[in-house]
């Protein structure tokens, strides 16, 4: 207890005071440089190897829907594979749908099978619970509704089918 009681003195004193002030010194410069390093835009190509859940979400969080919808609709391959990895952890991920839909339709053999698994991922996810806690618009729900029913212009890959219709069957079962 006598030592936790030292590293509280106001004054630093001797060796151990000074190698304290460095350690605290550089732990106040950590969190303030890695709070500057959160508020600067992230980059697509810094998170393109998240692929755990939490580096998914945290990337979600700090680009923020808007840029996830144009990551989704970019020429960019690797912008729109994170995008489309980190758009189940949105705030607002019925106002993606319209965009992964296009992107499982799509031909791409790497974005379609990821866009699929995405939407069958907001399938289990979207709930009547996390709608009204969330307080979603009808409008986003109508307009997701409707690029589901949609659907591809041609056949889709068979696992882009299943899961548009997954989630088109759960959105209207929560309605």
């Amino acid at each position: 207890m006598r030592f936790f009681a030292g590293l509280c003195d106001e004054r630093p004193s001797g060796r151990f005071g000074a190698v304290r002030t460095s350690l605290i010194l550089s732990c106040v410069l950590a969190t303030s440089s890695a709070g500057l390093a959160l508020a600067s835009p992230v980059s697509f190509a810094v998170v393109a190897d998240q692929i755990d859940a939490i580096g998914l979400s945290r990337a979600a969080d700090a680009f923020g829907d808007a840029r996830l919808e144009q990551a989704l609709a970019a020429e960019n391959r690797e912008s729109a594979l994170v995008a489309l990895r980190a758009a189940s952890f949105s705030q607002a991920p019925e106002r993606l749908i319209p965009k992964l839909v296009t992107q499982a339709c799509g031909r791409d053999p790497a974005l379609a099978p990821e866009a699929a698994l995405t939407l069958y991922t907001l399938a289990e996810r979207m709930t009547a619970e996390s709608f009204a806690t969330r307080e979603v618009l009808l409008s986003d729900l109508k307009a997701a509704l409707q690029s589901l029913e949609k659907g591809c212009a041609q056949e889709p890959r068979p696992d882009v089918a299943v899961a548009i219709d997954t989630l088109r069957v759960h959105l209207l079962g929560t309605q």
